[in-house]
């Protein structure tokens, strides 16, 4: 069998990262790029706010991701979609968001404002959630937030 490193995990329960390419495993690769962004070529995406949110099944609870990535006419088309990882490490599907721009140019760059507000039906939509852009040759997948999600709560307690 092969010698695949270990996937390590920033919180006790959490998934792992996904594989991407060029991003260096384990404590050294957490030394080198977290928490800054994955920037190679100019471009970035990270989250903005908290690394870790709790909510409740079924209410609403959004995360910021900021894409950037300079003035460039083969960057103008791109895609960009979340995903999350479960507890138990199984990938959802992607789902395609739509981000504002952000009316500051730095740089003669782009900046982008992705607003995410997941469907959390139960508690197992707990898991780390990542935000991910694909350009025609390139793409960036975000450090992720967690969301933990708890069942919802009883209020048959102290009725008669």
């Amino acid at each position: 069998p092969g010698l695949m490193p270990q996937k390590t995990r920033l919180f006790p329960g959490t998934p792992p990262p996904p594989h991407i390419p060029g991003r260096v495993p384990g404590f050294l690769g957490k030394l080198l790029l977290f928490p800054f962004p994955f920037s190679a070529g100019g471009q970035s995406v990270t989250h903005t706010g908290a690394p870790i949110l709790v909510t409740l099944a079924n209410k609403a609870v959004s995360f910021n991701c900021s894409i950037t990535y300079p003035d460039s006419p083969g960057l103008q088309n791109f895609t960009t979609w979340y995903f999350h990882v479960d507890l138990q490490g199984q990938e959802s599907p992607r789902e395609q968001i739509k981000c504002s721009p952000d009316l500051s140019r730095e740089n003669q760059g782009h900046t982008l404002q992705c607003r995410v507000t997941p469907d959390l039906p139960s508690a197992s939509a707990t898991g780390m959630y990542y935000c991910c852009v694909r350009w025609p040759d390139s793409h960036r997948i975000s450090e992720g937030v967690f969301i933990l999600v708890r069942g919802e709560a009883s209020c048959r307690e102290g009725l008669v």
